[in-house]
């Protein structure tokens, strides 16, 4: 799984940048009921940015949300439109269409507007309330001065595990901070699958600790070792990259963590190195 790449650098998607002076906002604080600050507190870890802050800092920032209600139909983000606000749906249903097409529906306790505010970019999709919608909602500008300033210690850790990474050589430093903004972390017990074969490919992995054996399958079924994976390995890229299932299993061998990225922060951001390891792995064919 793990891939020596060499090749010319493309430009890729930017961070929008974060202004460190700004630091000592004070944020907002409306108030919440016991039952929506759990519901807050199970949800936002799942949240790339918020996956690896600390409790009391995760707590500031849930202080800093407000309800927002919404009726059936009505767009709460317009594609190729600016948005100053990160959404997490509380009740309800949206609908997530780009063009023409509808590309997924998201329920109770997922999220969005993250990847506009992140980027600085227009929304890449239309976000329509399916019924009546509630959401919490945190602004941009407490996003990026919060949010922000607490994933700095995150994205330092992530940018040197990502920076030993080989097939990442060709994306330069600001790239990598970049791409290190949309991991999260995620842990395994010694035994438990990291990945496995015949399933959809949803993370790809970087090992930060521990290790983990990779284990193919024959014709017939039967199981056998590929090579043992350690601290900077990947896991899944090829499966990201050329699109089809998992084609071995991943067993964490000792206790792993990892830093994991979601396919549609892959796509974003992997501009830079995935044509150059397409090109390699026909290379070798």
């Amino acid at each position: 799984y793990q891939r020596r790449v060499h090749g010319e650098r493309r430009a890729g998607v930017s961070a929008a940048p974060f202004d460190a002076s700004a630091s000592s906002i004070e944020p907002p604080a409306h108030p919440k009921s016991p039952t929506s600050r759990a519901q807050l507190e199970a949800s936002l870890p799942h949240v790339p940015l918020f996956a690896s802050i600390e409790a009391q800092d995760l707590k500031v920032i849930i202080e800093a949300m407000y309800r927002a209600d919404f009726a059936d139909g009505e767009v709460v983000l317009q594609q190729g439109e600016s948005n100053e606000r990160f959404f997490v749906i509380s009740k309800g249903q949206v609908q997530v269409q780009k063009g023409s097409e509808m590309v997924a529906v998201m329920g109770t306790n997922r999220s969005f507007g993250e990847l506009e505010l992140m980027y600085a970019a227009p929304c890449v999709a239309t976000v329509t309330a399916i019924g009546p919608l509630r959401c919490w909602v945190l602004d941009g500008e407490t996003y990026r001065h919060i949010a922000m300033k607490q994933s700095i210690e995150k994205r330092a850790l992530f940018r040197d595990l990502l920076s030993n990474v080989e097939f990442l050589k060709p994306m330069t430093d600001y790239e990598l901070l970049t791409l290190a903004d949309c991991l999260e972390s995620c842990n395994y017990e010694a035994g438990e699958n990291i990945m496995s074969h015949g399933s959809e490919a949803e993370w790809m992995h970087i090992i930060i600790t521990g290790e983990a054996v990779v284990r193919g399958r024959s014709r017939s079924g039967a199981v056998f070792g590929v090579c043992a994976l350690g601290p900077g390995d990947p896991v899944g890229e090829l499966e990201f990259i050329h699109g089809h299932r998992c084609v071995a299993d991943v067993v964490a061998s000792t206790a792993v963590r990892t830093a994991r990225l979601g396919r549609e922060h892959f796509e974003m951001c992997m501009g830079p190195v995935v044509d150059i390891l397409k090109r390699r792995e026909q290379s070798k064919e």
